[in-house]
């Protein structure tokens, strides 16, 4: 379409058109530079910086204008989010928490379906063969995968055949996923803009989605942060942080490292009582 004599703009639901797949055909309308003089209107129903950053860069009045929305909170899809602090080898920990959804999905007649995200191919294959051997059906979808492939692992996934997707973060890019129960980020998003790319597929209206993120307290727990004021400004509610796992992985160790003190200080009083000093 040829946009250079349009004088009207308007985008409904900005915040939706700036995420995921949809992202690129709105930069692709905003990149168009009217030949003649045009008003622009945008409407959004979160303020993100990918909003503010549309602002001002397009829209004549560089400036937002926040005004109430009647039933915008209750039309919201609610996600519950939860942040687990990761153990150094977390593959145990992951499997604890698919059973536990497994175990307490409210519909016993229908296996709940789950996407997983990591950030590498490889590690895409390994948890989806590591999920098979355990009795799960899933499979993985990753960038390196070609059209048909792709399109058919969804088509299975879409059908319930199977219900567990491995995925990296550019093979959803293409595919609507349909109906999704829980959300797992093994690995922490890098931003979070990613994080709520990840979020969206979840959009549905039929089931509330819960999501689960995998972090490293060491050296993650800033895009936390990040993450928790961004929802804490934008929708009024924090995400909750999971240290249990964390915490009493520590305790164990630091309970090891003890014992271990206590018997090398025994080792070493028995053998001074064995061979006094002279």
């Amino acid at each position: 379409l040829s946009l250079c004599y349009c004088r009207f703009f308007i985008f409904d639901e900005i915040d939706e058109m700036l995420r995921g797949r949809r992202c690129t055909n709105t930069k692709i309308i905003a990149d168009v530079k009217p030949n003649v003089k045009y008003l622009a209107a945008a409407f959004a129903t979160s303020k993100s910086t990918e909003v503010e950053i549309f602002a001002n860069s397009y829209l004549n009045c560089n400036k937002l204008i926040e005004v109430d929305c009647i039933g915008s909170v209750a039309n919201r899809m609610e996600i519950s989010q939860k942040f687990i602090a990761a153990e150094p080898d977390k593959i145990d920990q992951f499997l604890a928490l698919i059973k536990d959804i497994v175990m307490k999905h409210p519909n016993k007649n229908q296996a709940p379906k789950i996407v997983i995200f990591v950030t590498r191919p490889r590690l895409a294959n390994i948890l989806a063969a590591m999920l098979l051997l355990e009795g799960f059906k899933a499979l993985s979808l990753q960038g390196d995968y070609d059209q048909l492939d792709g399109e058919t692992t969804m088509s299975l996934f879409k059908t319930g055949f199977i219900n567990m997707l491995v995925s990296t973060d550019i093979s959803l890019t293409y595919y609507h996923l349909g109906v999704v129960n829980y959300l797992i980020n093994f690995e922490m998003p890098c931003s979070l803009g990613k994080y709520l790319n990840h979020l969206n597929v979840t959009q549905q209206k039929e089931f509330p989605a819960k999501c689960f993120s995998f972090f490293d307290p060491s050296c993650e727990m800033s895009r936390v942060n990040d993450i928790q004021f961004y929802f804490q400004e934008n929708y009024g509610e924090s995400p909750e942080i999971d240290y249990s796992s964390y915490t009493k992985d520590i305790d164990e160790k630091n309970t090891a490292t003890e014992s271990q003190a206590t018997l090398e200080q025994d080792a070493a009083a028995e053998e001074t009582q064995q061979h006094p000093a002279t």
